[in-house]
């Protein structure tokens, strides 16, 4: 039988817009180097846009460094911002939280709310995913830290993390790991039960975007653009 031959046209306006040069982006203690179009990384990132200003030295030198970041970390954000997929260690792979949770402290320093979405849809299709035994794995102690060493409180990843433990966390999640949870960590799970306490009954609904369709609680929606979650 004959297979269905794949259309791979696009409307020209939801390209990515190649046009003009490409920078160099300077990453990590080794100094990685990498190409960027200049175009593509500036309609996504704040960061990278106001850094290109003409008054400051990456402006006009078109070069930016981050030695303080990983390069595998900046090289997925690049596969990303390309693509618009998320490489994986393995499809829904607990291994990736690592990963995603430093792409999304990424996305925080460089102020691209879309791929700070797009992760946080990654670590939610992971966290739903059931082995053949019926087990789900979540996010640990070395993940969560990452996250709340980057984020501010209210941070939509930080809300997505209790919520999580809220929904599916046992005691042993805290006293099999008394000296590696993360204290704003802590002080979040603490405030959500005693709120959850005064508020019984209520929880169902609070919780159903944790086990189907779009999280859209957990999602920025920068510059009014639609949620681009479905199907995860």
């Amino acid at each position: 039988m004959a297979r269905e031959m794949v259309d791979s046209r696009y409307e020209h306006e939801t390209g990515l817009n190649i046009d003009g040069g490409t920078i160099e982006v300077i990453v990590g203690s080794g100094n990685v180097r990498f190409y960027v179009h200049e175009n593509v990384v500036c309609s996504r990132s704040c960061f990278f846009d106001a850094a290109l200003g003409k008054e400051w030295a990456e402006g006009v030198e078109r070069v930016v460094t981050l030695p303080e970041d990983r390069p595998e970390v900046f090289k997925a954000y690049l596969q990303w911002l390309y693509s618009g997929r998320i490489n994986s260690v393995k499809q829904r792979d607990p291994r990736d939280y690592r990963l995603l949770s430093r792409m999304y402290a990424l996305g925080e320093k460089l102020i691209d709310p879309e791929s700070q979405d797009r992760v946080l849809d990654a670590i939610l299709a992971i966290a739903r995913f059931r082995d053949d035994r019926g087990r789900q794995k979540f996010p640990a102690d070395e993940a969560i830290s990452i996250i709340y060493d980057a984020t501010p409180p209210g941070s939509p990843a930080r809300r997505l993390l209790v919520d999580l433990h809220m929904r599916h966390g046992g005691s042993g999640w805290i006293s099999n790991h008394r000296d590696d949870v993360h204290r704003g960590y802590a002080l979040d799970l603490a405030t959500e039960l005693l709120k959850e306490r005064s508020a019984k009954g209520s929880e169902g609904k609070k919780y159903e975007e944790l086990d189907t369709g779009t999280p859209c609680s957990y999602h920025h929606h920068a510059n009014g653009r639609s949620c681009g979650g479905d199907g995860i």
